[in-house]
This record gives structure tokens, C-alpha cells and sequence, in this order.
């Protein structure tokens, strides 16, 4: 072997390790790939809605801790099981009304969504829009929306929004939801009310 040949041997066996870090350095890990995610969302609707509820002088806040478990996947998106527990909720009546002559009241509320379903985009991409919906029920300190009206309430939402991870298992998504509560007539009175809620989370995806 020649001089030549060595010092050939030589260059190219020093650019293996750094042709191998530049191709693990411009890699793009897969985000949220985990089977579960654990998270917390605060919830904030500025504005009631009119699509069913027809009291539209109403704030609605709340937080929730939130589950979900994968039930399918695809090429590029994911479906997921995915519960929510309501451990605070505020809903103010601002103004007196035909429904409520009390108002204004602050009214304080638990509960749970169980029934919900999320469907996630561009799955394993650092930036994923999200889909969700779900049904559940709220108990009030007190009859809301009306004196006739129930401590219980059914609850609706449903919307969309977009999930942005700051690494591959921690995320945060700000979405929008249209929430519908009602009694579903099971007090005296039924008014109902629907909220524009905006919603602000933080996603923990295990690693399997």
C-alpha cells in the first residue's frame, strides 16, 4: 500500500463518525408515541353560545384532569378513549334574566366526562391537530339558571385544536370547544346554556 493510499484510508476513516452524527443530528425523533396520556387543562369560555341553550348571560370555568388510551392507529392518525374528571367548575349568572330574576350568582360544580373520543393528525409530527368531544354531567352547589331549574346538569362539547410538543412525551394544546349543559328536564325548569370555550392544556405521553 502506498503513502497515498494510507493517507486516503486515513481521511475517510476519520469522517465515518462524523458523517454518522450528522445524520443522527438531523433525525427527527417521533413525538407522542406512547399508548397513554396523562394531562391537565384549565378551561375558560368568554362568550355563551345560542345553538341550544338559550341563556346567553352566563361564564363558565373550569379545570380538568384528563386520560387517554390509544384504541386505534393509523399511518398518520389516532384515536383515542379519552375520559375527563372535573374537580372544580365555576358557571356565572351575570345578569338578572326570565329564567334566573336572581342572577347575579356564582355557582361552584365537580363532575366527570366519561363518554369521550379524540382523534389526533399528523400523528408522530411535532405539531398534531386534535378533535375532540365529550359527554358527561356537572353538580352544582345550587339549582342554576333557573329557581326551578337542577344541581345537576348533563354536559356537551365538542372541537378541534392543536397539540405542540416541547419533547417527545410532553406537550401543550390549546383548543376550542362548544359546550352545551342542561338538565334534560328532569327539574321543573329547563333553560340550558352553551358556552364558546377555550381551553389550555399540558400532555404527559408515556414512552410504550
Amino acid at each position: 500500500m502506498t503513502p497515498l493510499h494510507s493517507l486516503v484510508l486515513s481521511a475517510l476513516a476519520a469522517l465515518v463518525p462524523v458523517a454518522a452524527f450528522a445524520q443522527s443530528s438531523t433525525e427527527i425523533p417521533a413525538f407522542g408515541t406512547g399508548t397513554q396520556v396523562f394531562g391537565a387543562s384549565a378551561e375558560y369560555a368568554p362568550a355563551a353560545g345560542e345553538i341550544w341553550g338559550y341563556t346567553t348571560h352566563t361564564r363558565f370555568e373550569s379545570l380538568l384532569l384528563q386520560y387517554s388510551v390509544a384504541i386505534t392507529h393509523g399511518k398518520r392518525t389516532r384515536l383515542r378513549y379519552a375520559p375527563e374528571l372535573v374537580p372544580f367548575a365555576t358557571l356565572l349568572e351575570r345578569t338578572p334574566s326570565e329564567t334566573n330574576p336572581t342572577a347575579p350568582v356564582r355557582s361552584y360544580a365537580y363532575g366527570a366526562r366519561p363518554v369521550g373520543l379524540e382523534l389526533d393528525l399528523r400523528r408522530g409530527s411535532r405539531v398534531e391537530p386534535v378533535f375532540s368531544t365529550n359527554e358527561g354531567f356537572l353538580y352544582y352547589n345550587r339549582r342554576v339558571l333557573s329557581p326551578g331549574g337542577s344541581q345537576f346538569m348533563y354536559t356537551l362539547d365538542f372541537g378541534g385544536g392543536v397539540r405542540v410538543f416541547a419533547s417527545p412525551q410532553n406537550a401543550l394544546t390549546v383548543s376550542y370547544r362548544y359546550q352545551h349543559e342542561s338538565n334534560a328536564n328532569i327539574s321543573l325548569h329547563n333553560p340550558g346554556t352553551d358556552n364558546h370555550v377555550i381551553a389550555i392544556g399540558f400532555s404527559h405521553f408515556t414512552r410504550r
